[in-house]
C-alpha cells in the first residue's frame, strides 16, 4: 500500500480502527505461526528481528525452539526475569509470590514446577485482560481478540495478537494417549499427564508470555 492509499484509507473512516485493522493484517501471519510454536514475541528483542526468524519457512520448529530456548537461557535475567519482577505488581499478591517462587524453581533446575504454577499465574493474569475481571469466564482468546479488533488499542495490538495465538497454541485439546508428549500444553500440565521429564523449553515459553502479558498491562496504563 503506498501513503496516497494509506491516506484516502484513513480517510474513509475511524482512522485508529483502520490503523489497527492494517496493523493487524500486516503481522498475523508472522506472529500466528511464531506464537502456535509457543514463542510470543520477546520484549529484549527487536521486534523485526523476531517476525524474521519466525517469518523465515527455512526455519524448523525445531530450529526456532533451539533459537529462543539458547536466546532466554543466555540472559535470563535481563531478557525475562526483570520484566516479570518490574510489572509483576499488577498480579494479586498471591500470584506475584507465585511467580516469584516459579522463577526460584526455574534459577534451581526445577523445571516441572514451573510449568503448572506459571499458568496459574497466566490465567490470573488474564481475568482482567481478557475477561474485565469475569473471574467465572475462562474463554480467555475470545476476550483477547475483541480488545485487538473493538477497542482499538493499536499501540497493543501486534502483542495481543501475539498472546491470541499462543493460547490457541498452549491451551488446545492434545490426545492424552500419546505417551512421548512433551510440548507445551495447559490440559496435560493441569491434569497430570506429562510421562516425561520436562526441559527449558516450556517453562521459558511461560515465562516470555507471561512477561508479556504484564507489559501488555503496562502499556494500556500509560495510554
Amino acid at each position: 500500500m503506498d501513503f496516497k492509499s494509506f491516506l484516502k484509507l484513513l480517510s474513509s473512516g475511524d482512522p485508529e480502527e483502520i490503523i489497527t485493522n492494517v496493523i493487524v493484517q500486516a503481522n498475523q501471519e508472522e506472529l500466528k505461526r511464531g506464537s502456535r510454536f509457543g514463542w510470543v514475541m520477546a520484549l529484549e528483542l527487536p521486534y523485526p528481528n523476531y517476525k524474521s526468524i519466525v517469518a523465515d519457512t527455512d526455519n524448523s520448529q525445531q530450529a526456532i525452539d533451539e533459537f529462543f530456548t539458547n536466546y532466554y537461557l543466555e540472559d535470563f535475567g535481563g531478557r525475562l526475569k526483570n520484566h516479570l519482577l518490574n510489572f509483576k505488581s499488577v498480579l494479586p499478591e498471591s500470584l506475584q509470590n507465585l511467580l516469584c517462587e516459579a522463577i526460584w524453581a526455574f534459577e534451581n533446575k526445577k523445571n516441572h514446577i514451573c510449568v503448572p504454577a506459571l499458568f496459574s499465574v497466566l490465567e490470573g493474569a488474564l481475568v482482567d485482560l481478557s475477561n474485565q475481571g469475569d473471574r467465572k469466564a475462562i474463554r480467555y482468546r475470545d476476550g483477547i481478540d475483541d480488545a485487538v479488533l473493538n477497542d482499538k488499542l493499536t499501540i497493543t495490538a501486534i502483542p495481543l495478537i501475539s498472546i491470541s495465538w499462543f493460547l490457541d497454541f498452549a491451551f488446545c485439546k492434545s490426545d492424552f494417549d500419546q505417551g512421548d508428549f512433551s510440548e507445551l500444553n495447559r490440559h496435560w500440565s493441569q491434569h497430570g499427564r506429562y510421562l516425561e521429564l520436562l526441559d527449558e523449553k516450556p517453562a521459558l515459553q511461560l515465562f516470555s508470555a507471561v512477561a508479556l502479558v504484564l507489559f501488555i498491562y503496562y502499556l494500556t496504563s500509560q495510554a
